[in-house]
């Protein structure tokens, strides 16, 4: 599992690298669309355990990698190998669990909000609108906006619920807690 892990964020990272690059390099000219393309590979690549292999792949080859990672294979057989997947065990049920707490304690600070109409609530003690929920979003706005901004404003998270960006976030919190390990993922 831990080979697994280990070989997928390796392999993620060169993408994530290649990533930045092109975004650093294109970003005035490339469509935002493409840039949501370009990190479903990345969540691709963290989170199913297998790949497809190409001759004109710029990551190197499954066999390179291995190579690459022989230290961790020659710890296999010691004691280190369990505390190390102990460890990483810890950080992911750590951090999801953080991030469950989270969602719930927020979750209970919305429970006075107003329902206006349209999955659209009013809480008196935001100071930002914001989109919750994963599934069934809602947009949370604060209570004394005018008319005019409550629009624009609805409008702006109408469409993070329409582009997915909750399930989006889900998705990559759990591939941040996966591979809490790499700088890269985060």
């Amino acid at each position: 599992l831990l080979d697994t892990v280990i070989g997928m964020s390796i392999t993620a990272s060169y993408v994530i690298v290649f990533i930045l690059l092109f975004r650093i390099l294109l970003h005035k000219i490339a469509p935002k669309n493409l840039s949501y393309g370009l990190w479903a590979v990345v969540a691709f690549r963290l989170l199913v355990p297998f790949s497809f292999e190409s001759p004109f792949c710029f990551i190197p080859s499954k066999a390179a990698i291995l190579s690459a990672n022989s230290s961790t294979r020659q710890i296999q057989t010691h004691l280190y190998t369990q505390i190390i997947v102990v460890i990483w065990l810890i950080g992911v049920v750590g951090l999801c669990m953080y991030h469950g707490y989270t969602y719930v304690k927020f979750r209970a600070k919305l429970k006075d909000a107003k329902y206006l109409g349209d999955n659209i609530y009013e809480v008196e003690t935001l100071k930002t609108t914001f989109v919750f929920g994963i599934v069934s979003s809602k947009v949370y706005i604060p209570k004394n906006l005018s008319k005019e901004e409550q629009q624009y404003i609805i409008l702006h998270e109408l469409t993070h619920i329409k582009r997915h960006d909750p399930l989006i976030k889900a998705v990559a919190l759990l591939v941040c807690s996966i591979h809490w390990f790499n700088p890269f993922v985060w």
